[in-house]
């Protein structure tokens, strides 16, 4: 029989192959983003969570090891991949953007250094109440060729983490 940690690590993998699937059905669809936004968060969090069961042999029970775990995990995955090799330039990049995905779970954001998240209203700077359904996220979607390189290290680690 496996071990606990080993079940652990592959249904948090397993969810977040299917929290990426559900993001990329979304995404065909005329649904807002903030939906597609919230699996990928979701997917994230749960691959990190798999990746520090696979490092420490456990996993913290909060939102916000994105931030933290996934630069990590893409370092691991781009060394393990000899067609997937970005410059320097977007591994920082991909940094960036986990800070971001990881502030879209209202968790995540004890500072309120940033009101927006892709699951409740909350107030903008004026005062008026925001809508995720009706928000760009602009900081997110600007880059897509960095949103692609990001989905698909989550989705290489789920795959490696699930086996």
């Amino acid at each position: 029989m496996e071990s606990t940690e080993l079940q652990w690590r592959k249904a948090f993998a397993l969810q977040a192959l299917s929290d990426l699937d559900a993001r990329e059905h979304l995404a065909k669809t005329s649904l807002p983003l903030c939906h597609q936004l919230h699996f990928l968060q979701m997917a994230c969090e749960k691959v990190c969570k798999a990746h520090q069961i696979d490092d420490e042999g456990t996993f913290e029970e909060k939102h916000d090891v994105i931030a933290k775990t996934l630069p990590v995990l893409a370092r691991q995955v781009f060394s393990s991949q000899d067609d997937f090799n970005p410059k320097r330039g977007q591994r920082a990049a991909i940094q960036k953007m986990a800070q971001e995905i990881e502030l879209l779970s209202p968790s995540c954001n004890s500072a309120k250094s940033r009101p927006d998240n892709s699951e409740y209203p909350w107030l903008n700077g004026k005062g008026e109440v925001q809508t995720p359904c009706l928000f760009s996220f602009s900081a997110i979607f600007d880059n897509r060729r960095t949103m692609v390189q990001l989905i698909q290290v989550v989705r290489r680690a789920a795959r490696m983490y699930s086996a």
